[in-house]
């Protein structure tokens, strides 16, 4: 039996819930069966549903146990993770980046029932009045730049078996215009301006 989908029965005397019973492999020391259970269907039909679900990942080798792990018990994680692998002044600016304004928002919310309607949530929050001194929003850089924070940590959670999909694909961080192109003088053109400016008493 891989699983199965039965009725509990109500002690309020209302009809009760569905709840399923799947084989999610065995135990490598024990070698016994590991069994998962998942109750509160309304419907039989939408556990069954759940449960083909859950089969089908296991075949295809990308199931993902249910955990009640949040978000910022995941970047409390993931920061010390990915020290080594990216410079200094980046890992400090991730930090510092997560701690003011990631955490506060999103830190609370499992990480496996994360949205892209939480990001899009928190990115306008942020537009709206991001700062710590209360003075505003934060700039539309600055949001798309905790996007970038936030789509690598999902990434990282994909990879690492906690979660099924990054949510931040389907995130809409705010669009900005692309600044104006910088245009610097050539190393001859500096020397052939101050070369002409030489003699002027200013």
């Amino acid at each position: 039996m891989r699983g199965n989908v039965y009725k509990r029965e109500s002690k309020t005397g209302r009809p009760g819930s569905w709840s399923v019973r799947f084989d999610t492999g065995r135990d490598p020391v024990m070698n016994k069966r590991k069994q998962l259970s998942k109750g509160g269907f309304s419907t039989r039909k939408d556990a069954q549903h759940w449960l083909t679900d859950q089969l089908g990942r296991l075949d295809r080798g990308d199931y993902v146990k249910p955990s009640r792990l949040s978000y910022g018990e995941f970047l409390a994680t993931w920061l010390p993770a990915i020290r080594s692998t990216v410079r200094a002044s980046t890992w400090e600016s991730y930090e510092r980046n997560i701690r003011r304004h990631l955490v506060p928002r999103l830190g609370h919310l499992a990480l496996q029932q994360l949205g892209p309607e939480h990001l899009n949530r928190a990115y306008a929050e942020l537009l709206d009045g991001g700062r710590l001194d209360g003075s505003g929003g934060l700039s539309v850089r600055s949001v798309r730049y905790l996007h970038t924070i936030v789509h690598g940590s999902l990434r990282d959670a994909v990879r690492w078996g906690k979660v099924t999909r990054n949510v931040a694909d389907a995130a809409d961080p705010p669009k900005g215009k692309a600044g104006k192109e910088m245009t610097t003088w050539t190393a001859a053109q500096l020397a052939h301006f101050l070369r002409t400016l030489a003699g002027d008493r200013l």
